[in-house]
């Protein structure tokens, strides 16, 4: 892809948000719908309490239905797929997108608070905690998740 055609992060981000608010909302599971191929569906699926599944199917549950009774997202049937392409392809739910693009927007601020907070500070003689306590105010840090 040229320059050119090459959108700026900001107006990626945008696109990303409005294709986000528009797909099948996250967690995405996937799993092998197959005994002897790769081929896989990738979707909504919960496990036999309720719960969400994010990521890989556990080994030992089939939750098939569940996925094409949820929301069926892709699947691969040719015999010829990878799973590692059904992994990213659940790992890029709209949950876990608006995850990144939250920490990619709160790391793009870091350097107007560092320059606001040495305004701040400027001849005060701070302490460290005096950061510590200006940043936690500033921004609330990511939230964490595991992703198979």
């Amino acid at each position: 892809m040229d320059k050119a055609m090459t959108p700026t992060l900001d107006a990626l981000v945008r696109e990303l948000r409005e294709a986000m608010a528009q797909a099948t909302p996250g967690p995405w599971a996937w799993e092998s719908i197959a005994e002897k191929s790769n081929e896989f569906a990738v979707g909504q699926a919960w496990d036999a309490d309720g719960t969400p599944i994010d990521g890989k199917v556990p080994a030992g549950e089939w939750v098939e239905e569940s996925i094409i009774r949820g929301s069926l997202v892709g699947m691969n049937e040719s015999g010829h797929a990878r799973f590692s392409d059904a992994r990213y392809i659940a790992l890029c739910s709209p949950a876990n997108l608006a995850r990144l693009l939250t920490a990619l927007q709160q790391a793009q601020e870091w350097p107007k608070f560092l320059a606001k907070w040495l305004d701040y500070n400027h001849g005060k003689g701070e302490s460290d905690r005096a950061w510590e306590e200006f940043i936690a105010q500033q921004v609330a840090p990511p939230t964490g998740g595991s992703h198979d």
